[in-house]
């Protein structure tokens, strides 16, 4: 179950999101929350607080993991919400991401981006954690499925818009890349 923190729209979003991350677990499956934006954590926080007790995995910004982990040491973050969580990527802009699952901890270095006439930021969050989280489901080593992320949100700082170019399906030729 990957959950989506701009979906906080509602005071019910929280119990929503905490049925759905208990009846997961109850089956045998995975919650994973993808904070989205520092303003959801300071705005919800009990809610939130309660969901990450819920959680196998998280995907957060720096600054995000700052806060949740008391720390601006990325290797210092990372080893907190390693130890907190099975799953997990912390990105960090021109600085790349740093992605864990089952004890491993990989960098994964930003894409180049200097050949993009334009670069808008919204959504390359979002593209990265589909991107990884795609890469991982499917067989994908830790550092390939951190590179699938980082490609992924590559692809929508090219654009304006936070919705891949061409609709469903578009960004199957990233995964194919990865596996080659």
């Amino acid at each position: 179950l990957y959950l989506d923190g701009y979906s906080f729209c509602s005071k019910q979003t929280g119990k929503s999101f905490i049925r759905a991350a208990q009846a997961t677990r109850e089956s045998g499956g995975k919650t994973i929350l993808n904070l989205g934006d520092i303003s959801i954590l300071e705005t919800n926080q009990d809610a939130i607080a309660a969901l990450l007790s819920l959680c196998d995995g998280m995907i957060c910004n720096f600054v995000e993991a700052q806060i949740l982990f008391d720390s601006s040491d990325i290797s210092t973050m990372t080893e907190r919400m390693k130890a907190r969580f099975a799953i997990g990527a912390i990105t960090n802009g021109a600085a790349g991401a740093t992605v864990f699952t089952n004890g491993e901890i990989c960098h994964i270095p930003a894409e180049d981006i200097s050949d993009l006439p334009h670069i808008d930021t919204n959504g390359a969050g979002d593209h990265f954690s589909g991107g990884f989280l795609f890469g991982l489901m499917n067989g994908l080593d830790l550092a390939s499925a951190g590179k699938l992320g980082n490609l992924c949100a590559k692809d929508c700082l090219s654009h304006a818009g936070a919705r891949p170019l061409g609709g469903h399906g578009s960004l199957k030729h990233l995964a194919k890349s990865i596996k080659s």
